[in-house]
């Protein structure tokens, strides 16, 4: 890894996960009927990367910051979908084990999709 994409990732680990939209699939886990989190700020930029967009730290949400929402949004799908899935940056494995605790703890199952 290059000197100056280290010293991003490092500094993109002390920052809160955000996220730029959500929705519901049936394509990206098989058997289940899943809300799609696509969270920004992927410290990685692999080359041929499909979700480019999510390289930028930014969210569009009021809050911007998934931690502050996600209950509500998650019980607004609670018996709607079976699996909660994480798509993008991951630069904060802190936060983002908290999350797929919360997940759990309502009993959705829980998926990671990063570089």
């Amino acid at each position: 890894m290059k000197e100056s994409r280290k010293k991003e990732k490092d500094f993109m680990e002390t920052l809160p996960l955000k996220y730029t939209g959500y929705a519901v699939t049936f394509q990206e886990v098989p058997n289940e009927t899943s809300l799609i989190f696509n969270i920004s700020g992927c410290p990685y930029k692999c080359r041929g990367c499909h979700s480019q967009y999510l390289w930028e730290y930014t969210g569009e949400y009021t809050g911007e910051y998934i931690s502050e929402e996600i209950e509500q949004i998650l019980m607004q799908y609670k018996g709607l979908v079976t699996c909660v899935c994480f798509m993008g940056g991951d630069q904060n494995l802190a936060e983002l084990k908290l999350l797929l605790i919360k997940c759990k703890s309502l009993e959705f199952k829980t998926c990671v999709y990063s570089g």
